[in-house]
């Protein structure tokens, strides 16, 4: 198992349950690494509608012998099925989170928070990003796919096949810039024997470019107003980078910046780099977000995603509101936070079925 959500389950079992659960953990993805590149782990095996296990009220995730109880209450009535549905459509601007559990994506109506719709039949969806027409774009890492979405559609989407691409590409994270340029950050290829890349897919162009150099595993990519190309992840000896192409072009250029486990990296469109550390207080195991002023250090704030102290992969922007959501993965709820100023957290997103989520993204907010 390389999958980047299940590296960084073990990274936060470690810094929170101890040494040996992270041990447990370790063991356990290294087992599921013999032979045919990532698999989708047991418990988050796709699911067809009708056959979901039975919810009680505490449902909890068993994790190598500890469990993760989800914080939020559970609505047993009126449960709709882990399929593509869509209840409303004259909402203008929306949130979405991909569930790595459910393997679904939940829409939720930005103004009111609740749940709206749902995109099924996935397989490990994980990064998510929005255009300026409301396209929806998906990473579903299992496939090698990248699913693009009409404005309103769960179903029958646009699809670019990374599977033939350098020996296979696990698209995690996904970007569209002002030219509708799309910016995937593959975590490895070859069936994850090589590593992994940015490319470029130029607008209603299905055949992307890799940029040179960069992580030997890249988790998230973003672009700034003047066309520089930024992203984060790993380098070759599994220690964090960050860093930016000048133009999208030429080399890597290393940014110097305190990241201890790389999360989602994006620009508000006031040019704040929102860089989101997963383990950004290994102490206690929660996640922080540092607003950067052109990505460039020290940074100007820091906001500590603590309401849990869950696992906070990616943040997204709704820029028109100031306003953050940061998706739990444990939890399985997306923080609703205002974050300029001040950072104040302003109520949860609550999905209609309990899962684990990690990928974000708002409709129509405003790009740089």
């Amino acid at each position: 198992m390389l999958l980047f959500h299940m590296e960084n389950r073990t990274m936060r079992l470690n810094a929170r349950f101890g040494s040996m659960v992270g041990l447990a953990a370790s063991l356990a993805l290294a087992a599921g690494c013999s032979g045919g590149g990532p698999q989708i782990p047991s418990q988050g095996a796709p699911q067809s509608v009708g056959s979901r296990p039975a919810v009680t009220q505490s449902v909890g995730r068993a994790i190598t012998g500890s469990t993760q109880v989800l914080a939020h209450p559970v609505v047993l009535q009126q449960r709709p099925p882990l399929g593509s549905w869509m209840i409303r459509r004259n909402i203008t601007t929306m949130v979405f989170a991909s569930d790595i559990y459910n393997n679904v994506v939940d829409i939720f109506d930005f103004n009111s928070g609740q749940q709206i719709g749902q995109i099924g039949g996935l397989s490990q969806p994980q990064g998510l990003a929005t255009d300026t027409n409301g396209n929806l774009y998906e990473a579903d890492t299992n496939t090698q796919h990248i699913n693009i979405y009409a404005p309103y559609s769960v179903n029958n989407p646009t699809v670019i096949d990374e599977s033939g691409v350098n020996g296979g590409e696990y698209p995690v994270g996904l970007h569209v810039d002002k030219h509708l340029n799309l910016w995937v950050a593959n975590i490895c290829s070859n069936g994850c024997s090589s590593p992994g890349n940015v490319m470029k897919y130029p607008y209603g162009s299905s055949t992307g470019t890799a940029l040179n150099g960069g992580p030997s595993r890249a988790y998230f990519v973003t672009t700034d107003s003047s066309g520089n190309v930024w992203a984060d992840g790993e380098d070759s000896n599994g220690a964090p980078i960050y860093g930016y192409w000048a133009k999208g072009a030429g080399s890597f250029i290393p940014v110097p910046v305190k990241l201890n486990f790389p999360g989602s990296v994006q620009f508000d469109a006031y040019g704040h780099m929102i860089l989101d550390d997963q383990l950004g207080d290994p102490a206690t195991g929660y996640s922080r977000v540092d607003i950067l002023n052109g990505g460039m250090p020290p940074a100007t704030r820091h906001i500590t995603v603590q309401t849990t102290g869950d696992d906070v992969v990616t943040v997204a922007i709704g820029t028109a509101n100031a306003r953050l959501f940061a998706p739990q993965l444990f939890a399985g709820t997306v923080n609703k936070i205002a974050y300029w100023p001040p950072s104040t957290l302003e109520g949860a997103l609550t999905p209609t079925t309990p899962g684990e989520l990690l990928g974000s993204a708002v409709v129509q907010a405003t790009l740089p």
